[in-house]
């Protein structure tokens, strides 16, 4: 680079030997992040087996154990969400979703957490190709869809990664592409959201033909609004009707 015309043998020297250490600390980031992704999975194995144990005990009546309809897996899994978020003072909820994810990958796509476990891919390059491969039900598929993209994302940025990914991914579609858009246009709907706080009201379409909505203002953020939330959101979502028909 021109801009190290100017610099020392030893300059130039210390720049190599922090570029490897940077190189190895992201190494043994993922390498960690990877373990505590096995370790999450475990966890969510556990509560599993918790639950199993408790129908083997007889403890269910059909109404879920706690009488409200929640089944023993649930529960278990709560309790060991609950417990963990507690040391790592985070959420429940947020243990869960992060068991949840762990699962997916330790179990469907043990390529990539191997790889990131030796510190040969990141995290960031692991989301990505799961964002793509999701979809891939077969495990053959998942496999050799994995192993293609491990080599990739060696040398690539994330976001080169994620194109390749789903690229990769289109080939082991089972259905063209035309097939599956057309189910997706007769599933479309309506998505309204209304958490206390902004709002969204808007389309559930495929991609070809969501330009052709969006710009007639179908999403529509309803700040602030508290005791007509309802009845905005309803007027939002038959107007967005009166649209599509």
């Amino acid at each position: 680079m021109a801009a190290l015309v100017n610099a020392t043998i030893e300059q130039v020297g210390a720049l190599g030997a922090l570029t490897d250490s940077v190189v190895e600390i992201e190494r043994t980031i993922s390498r960690l992040q990877a373990a505590r992704d096995g370790m999450l999975a475990v966890g969510a194995r556990l509560a599993l087996d918790i639950a199993r144990q408790g129908d083997t005990d007889g403890r269910d009546d059909g109404r879920g154990v706690d009488g409200r309809g929640l089944d023993g897996t649930d529960l278990a899994l709560r309790a060991v969400a609950a417990e963990l978020g507690a040391a790592l003072r985070v959420s429940d909820r947020t243990v869960q979703r992060r068991m949840a994810e762990a699962s997916f990958l330790v179990e469907q796509f043990p390529l990539l957490w191997q790889a990131q476990g030796a510190g040969r891919i990141t995290a960031a390059q692991v989301r990505v190709i799961l964002d793509a491969g999701a979809y891939l039900d077969d495990p053959a598929d998942r496999e050799a869809f994995s192993a293609q993209l491990v080599g990739f994302a060696e040398t690539e940025s994330p976001n080169r990664v994620g194109r390749m990914a789903r690229r990769v991914a289109e080939r082991f579609q089972p259905r063209p592409l035309e097939d599956r858009h057309r189910d997706a246009r007769d599933t479309r709907r309506i998505l309204a959201l209304l958490p206390r706080g902004p709002n969204m009201v808007g389309p559930g379409h495929p991609v070809p033909i969501t330009p052709l909505v969006t710009p007639c203002r179908v999403w529509m953020p309803c700040y602030g609004v508290r005791r007509h939330e309802r009845t905005l959101a309803k007027d939002a979502i038959n107007r967005i009707a009166g649209m599509q028909d």
